[in-house]
This record gives structure tokens, C-alpha cells and sequence, in this order.
């Protein structure tokens, strides 16, 4: 019996050892070796290439190696969560030990509110201010404070310019170093709308994003869909009913900048149309008043894409995979998931099942940014990388192919470059997208900040609860408009889908900062939308009596 168990012990043993044994050798740094620790929401690709490029780049500038540690704690949103709430703690401990001050509620909130930076300036340089909130401020940002992270690198620039303006990044220094990088013909601070990098070097674009719809063209085949997708609004049409794939925006930074680029289009649309109408009558209420027209009709068309939705993911990458492997037709994607995924599933002679479009007019583009941490443990390697993705040796990672002079040596990164001089014939010869060009796609459409970049994290709690938290009632009651004719068969019923619990003028009063406040709203929107998909559904059934009867 004894004998038994011990050799039931070795076996299992034996089998626990078997990963270890075949996993392939890490070389071990050298002792001089620098440490370097970021946080990023990139592919694993993605860290893979410019960790080792930057090492050896930094060997052969600054004479030492860098060993490059990654935290991978999900998306941008779980990562801005997480390091939010490390530097809470951190300043806490600074504020209650190094200062020996009493930590509350409105030290708490104070210290990382950069609407008190005005005030704080106007102040006299020597001195406390008497308002404890605008001492918390200036004590958080004269500290060295740490979460013992040096890097953030990629995530979007909402996320790095939010965590910029309430202090948890600081100046890389590349404006002092490398002032040349930073004029309009290699990197300009904005083109269309979209900002490149802070005029406080606090975070700087390392390349550019554009967002769009992938599609299957096995699936679409299938489906007798054709032609492929081209805008937006054809993900709302009835034939996708259940073919879509989508990712939830407030876990995904890239997909709820993605519904943005929906909303500023139909926003871009409705001032056009209205605009064209009125003339030289036209004026800034008119305007006001199609921008909230806009507004209105970009959530229903986001409602109707929804109902189409086969099922959420966490993850904007996980939708394109899902695309490629057949599980949806279509979904919304940033540019390079798609060319990634399309290089690793496509035939011999190149061609791929994987498809990308940029709707014409429906996308800005965007910069994708690296910054350095307050705090930062080893500061002057963390201005080294910054420096060394925005550097030409960084800068041809991003869509050289793979074995080309300076390129990736394992992967296709299928990024595009933020500097212009790369979009020259001398590089575009290696590039595995030679034919891209964004600064002519940022002509396409203009970036309005101010329409819904303040909005963005209303957006993303918003659109979860039309299309998330209430999908179920939602695609019953688009399933029922489908099958009776579609939506011209069913103006009632649509009338009943389309309608909002607010309008585009009310959103700022909305408190969603508070906790508690969000909650309620979020219960109360989707208790509204619950029961306008309800009323949609029996509206359907109503108009055609035999869709009740064959439910």
C-alpha cells in the first residue's frame, strides 16, 4: 500500500516536472544589468521586441544592459484602476509618515485634483496654502512618491493626459534632449483634433492608431454578404444579427475610443447636414443643436449594432481573434490587432481571410503613448526608453518586417510609426504596411475634444448600459423588428428603441465620479432601457400579431 502511494507521488512528480524541464533556458543577466518595470496593456509581440531592442540599443548609447520586467494586469482601464489606487496608498503613507500630517477625506481628494493647479499657482511660492486641499496638491506633486513602477507604455492618450493632469506622470526630459524630434515635419503636437504628445513632455506618442471594422471574408461568403463592411453603420445591418463581435468600453481603452470615433461621426454628419440647410443663417446654437441631434442618433445606431452583438469580450483583441477563428463575421477593432492576427492566419502566398477597413470619415487618428511614473525607481532608464521609442531604432520596430536592417526578429508588430520622416521610401521599402499613410487618413475627419472628449467616461459607462447590462431585453426586441421586416416595417417599435433617459445637454450634471452616485444612475438608466426594449418587443408584436404566436 505504502509502496503504492510513493510511486502514485513520483508519477505526479514526474509529470509537475515535465514543463519545467522542456521550458527553454533563460539567459541570466549580467550583474551590471539595469532594471526596468512597466506596465502596459500591449501583446505580448509587442513587449517581446522592444524589450530586447531597447536592451541592446542601450548597451550600445549608454555603455549597460537593461533588463526589462512587464506587470500585465489586463486592460488600460484595469491598469489605470490599479496604479490610481497605489498612488492613493503611497501619498497616504508620505502624507501620515514622512509629513506627519492626519490623512481625510479631503486630503484624499485633493492631492491628485489638478483643478486645484490654477489655484496653487497664484499662490506664494514660500508657505502653506491655508486650504488643505491645496496643500495635499502641492505636497503630492513636490514628492517623489512611487508605486515602484517606471513605465507606462501604451493605453491611449485619454488615460496618460487624465493621469498626467492629476500628477502621476512627469517630464521625460526628451524636449531638452532631442528638441529637434518635436518639430511639426517629424512629430507634430496635433493633427486633427488628436494630440500627439503634452507640451509638459509628461507623455509622448510612440505611434499611431487608427479604428475600424474587421471582418471574415469566409463568414461573409457564408452569410452572402457583400460587399465586405465599409462604415460604421453597416455593422447595424439585420444580416449581422448575431455575427458581431464587441468589447466591453470600460474594460477596453481602445474600444470605447472606438465608439467615440461612431459618435463623432454622426455628430460630424449632423452638423454638415444641418449646416449645408441653413446657410449663411447658420450659427453657434445651430450648431450646439446638431452636435446633441448627433449625439442622439450615434447611441441608437450603437443600440442596433449591439442587438447584432453575439456576445461581449474584456478584451478589443479578443473580438479580432474571434473574427479570424469564425466565431463572428465582424467587430470593432484598432488597425494593427487586425494586421497582426491577419499575418499569423494567412495562406502561403500572403492573402488572408482576416480583413480591415477604415471607415472613410469615421476615425481619427490616435497616438498610443509612453510615459514615465512619478517616482519612478530607476528614472534616468525609464527617460532612456522614452527616448528610445521615439528614436529611429524604436520607431522602425513598429511596421518593419520581420529581419530587416533594424526591424522586429520574431514578430510583425504591424504598428504604424508617430514620426513623419519615417514615411519615406527609404523606410516604407521595409515595411510590411508600405502603402499606409495616416497623416492623410487625420485629413479625413477632425477630432472635436471638446464635443466628447470630456464625456469619455460617461461614454464608457453609458454604452455598457445600453448595450451590456441590458442585451438580452435588447436583442429579443431587435430579433422581433427582423423577423416582422426591419426597422422600416417597424417605425413604432424603433421609436421605442431609440428613446434615451437624457439628453446630450443634461450629461455634464450627471455625478458619475461619485460611487454611489454612478451606481444609481447606472441602475436607474438600465431599469429605462430594460423596459424600453420590453415595450419595443410587445409594440412588434402588437403590429404583427403572427410574431407573438410564433414566439
Amino acid at each position: 500500500m505504502i509502496t503504492r502511494a510513493i510511486l502514485i507521488l513520483l508519477a505526479f512528480a514526474v509529470i509537475l516536472a515535465i514543463p519545467y524541464t522542456l521550458r527553454p533556458a533563460r539567459e541570466i543577466p549580467p550583474d551590471d544589468a539595469e532594471r526596468l518595470v512597466l506596465i502596459s496593456p500591449n501583446i505580448e509581440a509587442i513587449q517581446y521586441e522592444f524589450g530586447r531592442a531597447f536592451s541592446d540599443w542601450h548597451i550600445a548609447t549608454y555603455g549597460k544592459p537593461v533588463v526589462l520586467e512587464w506587470r500585465n494586469i489586463g486592460g488600460t482601464n484595469e491598469i489605470v484602476r490599479y496604479f490610481e489606487s497605489e498612488f492613493t496608498a503611497a501619498f497616504k503613507l508620505h502624507w501620515t509618515r514622512t509629513l506627519g500630517k492626519t490623512w481625510n477625506n479631503t486630503v484624499a481628494a485633493g492631492f491628485n485634483d489638478s483643478r486645484l493647479d490654477a489655484a496653487l499657482a497664484s499662490q506664494p511660492a514660500s508657505g502653506q496654502p491655508a486650504d488643505l486641499r491645496l496643500e495635499a496638491r502641492k505636497a503630492f506633486l513636490a514628492s517623489d512618491v512611487t508605486v515602484g513602477i517606471d513605465i507606462f507604455f501604451g493605453g491611449g492618450t485619454f488615460d496618460h493626459d487624465r493621469s498626467a493632469r492629476r500628477g502621476y506622470l512627469v517630464d521625460s526630459g526628451l524636449a531638452k534632449i532631442h528638441p529637434d524630434w518635436l518639430r511639426p515635419e517629424v512629430m507634430p503636437q496635433s493633427l486633427g483634433g488628436e494630440l500627439y504628445y503634452d507640451k509638459q513632455g509628461r507623455w509622448y506618442g510612440g505611434c499611431l492608431t487608427t479604428f475600424g471594422i474587421c471582418y471574415n471574408k469566409d463568414s461573409l461568403q457564408r452569410l452572402d454578404i457583400d460587399p465586405p463592411p465599409s462604415q460604421w453603420a453597416d455593422l447595424a445591418d439585420p444580416r449581422y444579427f448575431k455575427q458581431i463581435g464587441l468589447a466591453d468600453p470600460t474594460k477596453s481603452g481602445s474600444i470605447a475610443k472606438a465608439f467615440e470615433m461612431i459618435i463623432q461621426q454622426q455628430m460630424h454628419q449632423e452638423v454638415a447636414t444641418r449646416q449645408a440647410a441653413a446657410g449663411d443663417a447658420w450659427n453657434k446654437q445651430m450648431e450646439q443643436d446638431a452636435v446633441a441631434a448627433g449625439w442622439t442618433r450615434a447611441m441608437q445606431l450603437i443600440q442596433r449594432i449591439a442587438g447584432n452583438t453575439r456576445y461581449f469580450t474584456d478584451g478589443a483583441s479578443s473580438v479580432v481573434s474571434d473574427v479570424a477563428d469564425g466565431n463572428t463575421a465582424a467587430g470593432m477593432s484598432i488597425d494593427y490587432y487586425t494586421r497582426f492576427n491577419a499575418e499569423s492566419v494567412a495562406w502561403p502566398d500572403g492573402t488572408s481571410r482576416l480583413g480591415f477597413v477604415t471607415p472613410v470619415g469615421g476615425t481619427s487618428v490616435s497616438a498610443d503613448p509612453v510615459a514615465v511614473f512619478r517616482g519612478a525607481p530607476n528614472a534616468a532608464v525609464a527617460r532612456h526608453f522614452v527616448e528610445f521609442v521615439l528614436s529611429p531604432e524604436g520607431q522602425k520596430l513598429w511596421d518593419y518586417k520581420v529581419g530587416t536592417p533594424g526591424g522586429p526578429v520574431k514578430y510583425a508588430l504591424r504598428r504604424l510609426p508617430i514620426r513623419r520622416d519615417m514615411y519615406t521610401p527609404e523606410h516604407r521599402q521595409y515595411m510590411s504596411d508600405p502603402n499606409e499613410d495616416p497623416y492623410a487618413i487625420a485629413n479625413q475627419m477632425t477630432y472635436r475634444l471638446d464635443w466628447t472628449g470630456p464625456l469619455f467616461n460617461f461614454l464608457r459607462l453609458y454604452v455598457q448600459v445600453i448595450a451590456l447590462d441590458s442585451h438580452k431585453e435588447l436583442q429579443a426586441a431587435w430579433q422581433a423588428i427582423i423577423r416582422t421586416g426591419g426597422p422600416d416595417a417597424n417605425p413604432h417599435a424603433m421609436r421605442l428603441l431609440g428613446q434615451m433617459p437624457l439628453t446630450y445637454e443634461q450629461i455634464p450634471a450627471q455625478n458619475i465620479a461619485s460611487p454611489v452616485n454612478r451606481m444609481a444612475l447606472s441602475r436607474n438608466w438600465a431599469m429605462f432601457f430594460k423596459q424600453q426594449y420590453e415595450d419595443a418587443r410587445k409594440a412588434v408584436e402588437t403590429a404583427h400579431p403572427q410574431e407573438g404566436a410564433n414566439r
